[in-house]
């Protein structure tokens, strides 16, 4: 299933590449000093926490004083700002000077930064000094398909992990972590339920586990704004079923697993089936 063309996934080693320009004339005397700015990022982690909500993690350094460290929505809004809101970088913070001359000494390094617990959601993590600014992209936003249970085109059992939908001959035998929760007449998928909780027990026993949250608070059936966290350490907010008359449905979700340079965390909650 393509990605939507607004966010390509997450590319950390692309995108933190801090731009900078520095210029001299032949005879120019170099000052050792005078350095270019730049942030270093590592180590990024997004835990899973047992209320259905997230945490960011990471390590940040810079050879000059951070101006800007915040967590942004899709729509550019700031929702977690490190500079205000985390304790220990304010901290850090406070004793660098504004206007201190630029090293290569780091003068800003912490490790295992932590954000508060946030909603699951498409962030991009945005660190600007003064001359100097780097961005990423955390999650992406993905379609899933699946069908309701009248559906004669589409399964209605799906894998998040593999992006793969089956129908019930076939998920029998392959591992699947949600199943459609369809409207009474069959053709409207309405929410997901796990695959766990399949009416064959072959299905069953073979589901991936998964904890279901909608609202904060764990569920048997997730609905629009719910989300669906996999013990194989996949994230998805359920943002709308886009249903069909006949009774395909496309999932529009944000998806975040881990990939190079960030690493899903899902060892904090108890997954059963």
């Amino acid at each position: 299933m393509k990605k939507l063309a607004k966010f390509s996934a997450f590319m950390v080693a692309a995108m933190f590449a801090a731009t900078s320009f520095t210029s001299c004339g032949e005879e120019d005397e170099v000052d050792p000093l005078n350095v270019d700015e730049v942030i270093d990022v590592a180590n990024f982690k997004i835990k899973a926490n047992a209320n259905g909500t997230i945490t960011f993690i990471g390590d940040v350094s810079s050879n000059a004083k951070i101006k800007t460290f915040e967590l942004q929505d899709a729509t550019g809004k700031k929702v977690y700002d490190f500079t205000e809101q985390n304790d220990q970088v304010k901290e850090k913070l406070k004793n660098i000077a504004e206007d201190g001359k630029v090293t290569k000494e780091k003068v800003f390094s912490m490790t295992n930064i932590q954000s508060s617990e946030i909603p699951v959601d498409f962030y991009t993590l945005v660190i600007k000094t003064k001359k100097a600014k780097t961005d990423a992209a955390l999650g992406e936003e993905f379609k899933y398909t699946i069908g309701a249970s009248k559906c004669l085109t589409v399964g209605s059992y799906l894998s998040i992990v593999d992006n793969k939908q089956y129908m019930l001959a076939d998920a029998k035998s392959n591992k699947t972590e949600v199943i459609a929760e369809s409207s009474s007449d069959g053709y409207t998928v309405v929410g997901l339920k796990a695959a766990s909780k399949a009416n064959s027990a072959d299905v069953a026993s073979k589901a991936g586990k998964v904890a279901l949250f909608q609202g904060g608070a764990a569920t048997d059936l997730v609905k629009e704004g719910g989300v669906v966290i996999t013990e194989s350490g996949c994230i998805v907010k359920i943002n709308k079923f886009n249903n069909t008359s006949d009774g395909n449905a496309s999932i529009d979700a944000v998806l975040i697993k881990s990939v190079s340079g960030l690493t899903v965390d899902v060892s904090g909650y108890t997954f059963s089936k």
